[in-house]
């Protein structure tokens, strides 16, 4: 302090708890002194399991890293998704509960049973109704669960049948609906399912095979459920189908700029106009449900071995506007409204009608029937849905870039946002389809030769005049 300067008084401020102190509304700060927002750390590098980790299954049949897609370079395609241009069934067919691999074609679903009384509720038995819980095991996917190597094996089975000239070349993408779902979900925010994907080209087409861990579930005693209680109590195959585990269609539409096949079971097959059980059968049918172990014989007898698929032709196939998609919920619609997933289900199988069974730990007091509305749904989930035809194209690429065939995996461990794309050990994986499928649903190109499909000579095979083996006439 210089001579002559008065001395600066001294400032005595108090603060009580309750005193804040603000800035000064002319105090301009200096932008370089706030700290700047970090972004969050990248994800590690991409690498196998180790030996003995739970996740070790993932990279069982992987050689070595290729490559990554991330949620950040899926960026929306520029076409439109709509459902305008409708959908065409490729083929049907209903798993049989056999030994070995059987399926009946073109098949018939399992109906929504109905009274002979219109008073009465048209799904039958007549309700209040107690439901034992979902008990024993079910299968995530029954075609990979009867034809492990093949988990295709029923769809190109069925359509040698229904449609032998059939050609798949204008076909992009041949998944699983549960697949698409996954995919879908994957791309809005990422996914917490481990999960495998292999990879192929078939000329352009690029088949997806979708596998988690475990390919059968078991019912939780802590978490108990009555989805598959409710399909089982409130339909009923045939007699003539009776053995039938299950019944699948194929269909085809159109994806943005991309052309999907895709592979659904169907739950159910709902329509005013089907016949009535009389009262005897309902009494009959109610008393032998209610006893039932819900679960006990989905699993149906387990196929460990690589045989050809057995067909018995039978059935009426599949008409479109009776597919039902059935839900047991305990919550009142009118709150919740219709979940995300069964949306997603309807969307992506082409399903128009949703059954729920409202229930209260399993005395199921009343249904409800929903027609799901396919374009608003789709007009209202643009950004994901284009997402999923960008990240099928770069998934092609990819895989065309490591010669054809490759592994795709999501190990949510390492990051929920990533796939990491890998080559296979050839010895590990399996052909997506049979010589004889190639042969007779796409044409032959230079590229086909990565699978050990060759040029086919101009003389026609014995076996393409006698038709697909296997079958039981």
């Amino acid at each position: 302090m210089e001579a002559g300067t008065p001395p600066i008084a001294s400032l005595d401020i108090k603060l009580d708890a309750n005193s804040v102190l603000e800035p000064d509304e002319n105090d301009d700060l200096d932008p370089a002194l706030e700290e700047p927002e970090l972004p969050p750390p990248p994800p590690p590098p991409p690498a196998k399991a180790p030996k003995g980790s739970p996740l070790e299954w993932l990279y069982f049949p992987t050689k070595g890293l290729a490559g990554t897609i991330t949620l950040d370079e899926i960026l929306p395609s520029t076409v439109p998704i709509t459902t305008t241009g409708g959908f065409e069934t490729l083929c049907s067919y209903n798993w049989v509960d056999t030994k070995d691999p059987t399926i009946i074609v073109p098949g018939k679903w399992i109906r929504v049973t109905r009274r002979t009384s219109t008073r009465l509720s048209p799904l039958t038995p007549v309700l209040p109704v107690r439901i034992k819980r979902d008990i024993g095991y079910t299968f995530c996917d029954l075609n990979r669960a009867k034809a492990p190597r093949q988990p295709f094996k029923g769809l190109f089975t069925a359509l040698a049948v229904m449609s032998p000239n059939t050609k798949l070349d204008d076909v992009d993408v041949i998944l699983t609906r549960g697949a698409f779902q996954t995919l879908h979900k994957f791309v809005k925010s990422g996914c917490s399912t481990a999960f495998i994907l292999q990879m192929n080209v078939i000329n352009k087409t690029l088949i997806l095979t979708y596998r988690e861990e475990k390919n059968k579930r078991a019912s939780s005693r802590k978490s108990p459920s009555w989805g598959h209680a409710f399909e089982e109590g409130f339909t009923a195959y045939d007699d003539d189908l009776k053995e039938s585990l299950a019944h699948h269609r194929a269909i085809k539409y159109q994806f943005g700029s991309l052309k999907v096949a895709v592979l659904h079971e169907v739950d159910a097959s709902y329509s005013g106009s089907f016949g009535s059980p009389g009262p005897a059968e309902s009494a009959e049918r109610k008393a032998k449900y209610l006893e039932k172990r819900s679960g006990a014989t989905n699993l149906g007898h387990l196929v460990k071995s690589n045989q050809d698929v057995a067909v018995r032709l039978f059935g009426t196939g599949t008409a479109a506007e009776n597919v039902a998609e059935m839900k047991a919920t305990q919550k009142p619609l009118a709150l919740t409204g219709v979940p995300n997933e069964a949306k997603t289900q309807c969307w992506f199988g082409r399903t128009g009608t949703l059954i729920f069974g409202i229930h209260e730990n399993g005395i199921f007091k009343k249904h409800s029937v929903r027609q799901f509305e396919f374009e608003p749904w789709c007009q209202n989930a643009q950004e994901p849905l284009q997402k999923v035809v960008s990240l099928f194209e770069k998934l092609r690429e990819q895989t065309r870039r490591i010669g054809n065939c490759g592994v795709a995996i999501l190990n949510p461990k390492s990051s929920r946002t990533r796939l990491e794309i890998w080559t296979p050990i050839r010895a590990l994986v399996f052909k997506p389809v049979s010589p004889d499928s190639f042969y007779r649903h796409w044409t032959f190109q230079n590229d086909s030769t990565n699978y050990g499909f060759v040029q086919p000579k101009d003389r026609r095979r014995k076996h393409e005049l006698m038709g697909p083996p296997g079958i039981i006439r």
